[in-house]
């Protein structure tokens, strides 16, 4: 019996101890409720960590979300910057070529308003010019005969270059010549050609005059001369129209 006594306090040296999972002896009162806050304790440590670890890779996660946010947001400007600065660009070529379109109708409306005034003062017997570049007159018509006798035209001009470009009359004023009608071919070898036929061609300088002639086969020698005159450096058509009788 001593024995077991014996043994048995070797087991349990104190009444009223027990052996614990947390390592010793804890007593009754203290000893069990110590072992268990200290095993808690180090759950709650580990559960702790657990939360700073994921509210720190939730920190990372927000600030990559808002940094590539933050890229997207910088390209979206970059492109509607270039989106609105093509546009920019368009409107101003499309108010240049309007400004453009416009001023080039101003003119053309100009040159039509010009040549229709000149054609004007042509259908009422005139086709002398006077201008700001050119002189042009018509002096006389006198009527001769070519090499075969056949009766011939030669209308007299005097033309004045006011450009500082050289010119001949041929180069800037193109006549025509009509009789009955039909037009009259350039006259051919005459018995007797007057200096002023080689004017037409002859190129004079700014500020110089030239006499020019123009001979021209007639249909017969009573019926009237329509001269119709063409400009070929400004307006591009008939500026000036007249019926001149030669009986």
């Amino acid at each position: 019996m001593n024995d077991f006594n014996s043994r048995y306090r070797n087991i349990d040296d104190e009444p009223g101890t027990i052996r614990t999972n947390a390592g010793g002896y804890a007593g009754y009162n203290g000893g069990l409720d110590e072992g268990y806050d200290a095993g808690f304790g180090s759950d709650m440590d580990i559960m702790e960590q657990e939360n700073i670890q994921r509210q720190k890779q939730a920190a990372r996660a927000s600030k990559a979300r808002g940094t590539t946010k933050g890229r997207k947001s910088k390209r979206q400007m970059l492109i509607y910057g270039i989106i609105i600065a093509v546009e920019v660009i368009a409107l101003i070529v499309i108010w240049a070529m309007y400004i453009s379109y416009n001023s080039k109708l101003s003119k053309g409306g100009s040159s039509e308003a010009s040549a229709q005034e000149s054609s004007d003062a042509g259908s009422s017997g005139n086709i002398n010019v006077e201008n700001e570049n050119f002189s042009l007159t018509c002096n006389k018509i006198s009527i001769t005969a070519d090499s075969t006798g056949a009766p011939v035209a030669i209308i007299y001009f005097n033309f004045v270059n006011k450009t500082d470009t050289a010119l001949s009359m041929s180069q800037v004023f193109s006549p025509s010549f009509k009789q009955t009608g039909v037009d009259l071919a350039v006259a051919g070898a005459l018995a007797d050609a007057p200096q002023e036929l080689a004017g037409k061609d002859t190129p004079v300088s700014g500020g110089q005059a030239v006499d020019c002639a123009f001979a021209v086969n007639l249909m017969d020698t009573t019926s009237e001369i329509t001269i119709t005159m063409h400009d070929n450096y400004e307006t591009f058509s008939d500026i000036g129209s007249t019926v001149v009788p030669i009986s």
